[in-house]
């Protein structure tokens, strides 16, 4: 984790966790995948793509009973891999 930030307030909740990861994406998007479907997220949004070198995935999951989506977005390069998760509730 190489960051974050979270905000609460009357009409809901926002948060974004920056992170960098040593490990490949497809594994990244299968761990993220199993984490979320488990625990009662429907996956909406599934992309994983690239070019000259470097990787890029998208995942948006959402829970209808907790009014929750869960974005999670990444690349890579030659610094490896970085991405962030980035959360809403009630909006």
């Amino acid at each position: 984790i190489t960051g974050g930030a979270t905000a609460d307030g009357k009409d809901g909740a926002a948060g974004t966790l920056v992170f960098t990861a040593s490990t490949t994406i497809n594994d990244l998007k299968t761990f993220y995948e199993t984490k979320y479907r488990d625990a009662g997220y429907e996956q909406t949004i599934a992309s994983v793509g690239g070019g000259g070198g470097t990787q890029e995935f998208q995942l948006i999951f959402q829970h209808e009973g907790r009014k929750r989506t869960v974005s999670i977005a990444g690349s890579t390069s030659s610094d490896g891999l970085k991405g962030a998760i980035t959360y809403g509730e009630n909006q």
